[in-house]
């Protein structure tokens, strides 16, 4: 799978490959509830499957075993109890929550009626169809974000930095498509407390002598990039003082 390079402006410099490098300190998009953060109080988290909450494009589903894992290990070294349904369970739960919620808004238990349910109105129903009684839900996604080059072939997007590959090149401008995971949580009562987007892996490399770009079949499988993705998704939930 290719695609044309874009209109970049290429000055052609021959350096070193350079391993992935990246602080929180990069901007990355982030919105947290004011008194939302992370307390002593929260001690179980439901994490929902991932890319279960939003439609994934084609491509983003390598790597979601080893991304999943390293969501769980994560949140353990914080101290929480994980609670995982298997995607079938989930698939299930969401069902019922739906026919809960519908029937709850039927029987005016709600302050609100509308046609569409939003997905946080299922929270509390959710909870009660997997018989979990988390303190905050997770849900975590892949989703395609834009990563701007800034200096030969250094891609900044979304807290991190990485170092593209190929031969020659250098001086490049321009933006390219890149894989992120974005993170919601909720409370147990539905009300949507953090969202956060950390960036994981480049989906393409750059191929000069054909001017275009080739998607890398080995994307989404570096353990380390992977790890800091996850971490920067989260930040700054669990403090400002995280250094991913």
């Amino acid at each position: 799978m290719s695609f044309r390079l874009p209109r970049f402006r290429i000055a052609l410099v021959l350096f070193p490959f350079m391993g992935a490098c990246s602080v929180v300190s990069i901007k990355h998009e982030y919105v947290i509830s004011p008194g939302r953060e992370f307390n002593p109080g929260i001690v179980t988290a439901l994490l929902l499957p991932l890319n279960e909450t939003m439609e994934t494009v084609p491509g983003l589903e390598q790597g979601t075993g080893a991304t999943t894992n390293l969501i769980v290990e994560y949140l353990e070294s914080k101290g929480l109890a994980v609670e995982q349904p298997t995607t079938d369970d989930y698939r299930k739960a969401i069902g019922i929550a739906a026919n809960l919620a519908q029937k709850a808004q039927l029987a005016g238990e709600t302050t609100s009626v509308s046609a569409n349910l939003s997905f946080a109105e299922l929270i509390p129903h959710l909870l009660e169809a997997l018989e979990s009684d988390a303190d905050i839900i997770v849900t975590p996604n892949m989703v395609i974000r834009s990563g701007q080059y800034s200096g030969r072939k250094t891609i900044r997007w979304d807290g991190v930095r990485r170092t593209e590959r190929g031969t020659g090149g250098g001086g490049i401008t321009g933006s390219t498509a890149v894989a992120s995971l974005f993170i919601v949580l909720y409370d147990k009562e539905g009300v949507r407390i953090f969202s956060g987007y950390g960036g994981l892996d480049l989906l393409f490399e750059l191929n000069l002598r054909k001017q275009r770009y080739d998607l890398r079949e080995d994307r989404l499988q570096n353990p380390a990039r992977l790890a800091e993705g996850v971490c920067v998704s989260f930040h700054p939930f669990f403090g400002l003082a995280e250094n991913c």
